[in-house]
């Protein structure tokens, strides 16, 4: 693909076996002419469900320093864009200075097509019924999108009907929950809060300044009202 002209992104699951090889992969994705790394997260959804009770995957703790590590110590080494995908709260201030545009969920843009040729919000589908619209073969793709209720509700509530730390996000209108899908499949709510946000927040990790002065998450308001 480089010989052609192309520059490919490379792209690599976070796992405990495979986190020692980040700056590795890094090196050899710009010596082969690649044009960005991404780093997925692996999510507890399907096979990525048995892997986090397998604990096959990092902790929120350890995910947020690699992160941090990538943005402001990797980043700065390599001619090529990194791309680490926790939420955008977590993006270092570099990390955001190196790409200004804050996105997340992209369900206001996207739309899914299982192998078997139904529509789905996206790839979950597979995991989530709830999530399958229709079929391609027999429904117009303009009619779902434009007149599937579950759809039109999502776009109606995001991003002021996310609940839980999401709600008192600043980023909330960029981030829009993180990822929607996920969120459903780790609570079973349409705008539940982000497991990794919430978690992060539990454990006293999330990013003070991305939240609202004086939300209910605040820790400053907090002691106050304590």
């Amino acid at each position: 693909m480089v010989a052609a002209g192309h520059r490919p992104q490379v792209i690599m699951s976070i796992m405990r076996n495979t986190a020692q090889d980040v700056e590795g992969l890094v090196e050899l994705a710009q010596s082969i002419g690649a044009g960005s790394v991404k780093f997925n997260l692996v999510t507890p959804t399907a096979r990525g469900e048995i892997m986090h009770q397998r604990d096959e995957v990092l902790s929120i703790a350890e995910l947020h320093e690699l992160g941090r590590f990538i943005e402001d110590n990797l980043q700065p080494r390599t001619r090529i864009r990194l791309i680490y995908s926790h939420p955008p709260a977590f993006r270092t201030v570099r990390g955001i200075k190196a790409r200004p545009r804050i996105s997340g969920c992209g369900i206001f843009r996207i739309i899914g097509v299982l192998g078997s040729g139904k529509y789905a919000l996206c790839g979950i589908g597979e995991s989530l019924p709830d999530f399958v619209f229709g079929d391609a073969r027999t429904d117009r793709l303009a009619d779902v999108w434009n007149h599937t209720p579950m759809l039109k509700r999502i776009r109606e509530g995001l991003p002021d009907e996310l609940t839980g730390i999401c709600a008192d996000c600043i980023m909330k209108t960029g981030c829009l929950g993180s990822c929607i899908a996920n969120n459903y499949y780790a609570y079973g709510k349409l705008f539940a809060p982000h497991r990794y946000c919430r978690e992060a927040y539990e454990a006293g990790i999330f990013p003070k300044s991305r939240l609202v002065p004086g939300s209910s998450h605040d820790w400053n308001y907090c002691m106050k009202a304590a």
